[in-house]
């Protein structure tokens, strides 16, 4: 789009507050990873929508409603997963290589190593109870030294007010290079699956080259 003078903008509001950008000068707004409703988004703006969450999580939670509304107002809507009902492009899972081949440690500096490195890591935003609960039973059990687990990190956005995470929270997400970069330093990466739905970090880690925890 920048090579071909197309003015536009690039949200995630999964962790951008875009109620405080200036979009409406924009000829094209596209918008990654969660939704926002396209009723909200300038109506002089073509639309695009790269949809990466989980329909079946919306609908377990009663949701799926909001997401076919918010939805309706996108020119063009591409999808990891099939969504009912839906007219939209369905783009499957996968990983580009160029983008997250992993770095060997060698190529890491000390300072990385340290930044980003630990025995185990968990990459993801804290959206419902479930994944609370995941992550705070496996930090209730870091005492256990059978288990060699001396350093654990979380990387995301939303665990400022847990009762044990936000000890362990790195206080940002990780996205792109430094996703590769705490998965290349990190020896296992923990995946939370929900209702037993792959997701985008069962190809993300393996590409960097290192171990993957489903749970």
């Amino acid at each position: 789009l920048t090579d071909l003078g197309i003015q536009h903008t690039l949200i995630d509001p999964s962790y951008q507050d875009y109620t405080s950008l200036e979009i409406h000068n924009f000829d094209v707004v596209l918008v990654w990873r969660n939704f926002i409703f396209g009723r909200l988004l300038p109506k002089n703006s073509y639309k695009v929508l790269f949809y990466l969450d989980d329909p079946k999580w919306w609908e377990d939670n009663n949701l799926d409603w909001s997401v076919h509304n918010a939805m309706q107002g996108y020119d063009k809507v591409y999808t990891m997963q099939k969504i009912k009902g839906l007219e939209h492009l369905h783009m499957p899972m996968g990983c580009d290589k160029d983008i997250y081949s992993g770095y060997p440690l060698s190529v890491l500096t000390e300072q990385e190593k340290n930044q980003y490195g630990a025995d185990v890591s968990f990459i993801g935003t804290l959206r419902d109870r479930g994944r609370l609960n995941l992550v705070e039973e496996f930090i209730k059990n870091l005492g256990n030294k059978e288990e060699g687990i001396k350093e654990f990190k979380i990387w995301g956005n939303g665990w400022q007010n847990t009762e044990y995470a936000r000890y362990y929270w790195m206080q940002k997400p990780a996205y792109f290079d430094e996703f590769v970069k705490v998965c290349s330093a990190s020896k296992i990466v923990i995946n939370e699956h929900y209702a037993n739905s792959p997701n985008d970090k069962d190809f993300l880690i393996p590409c960097v080259g290192k171990a993957l925890y489903i749970v």
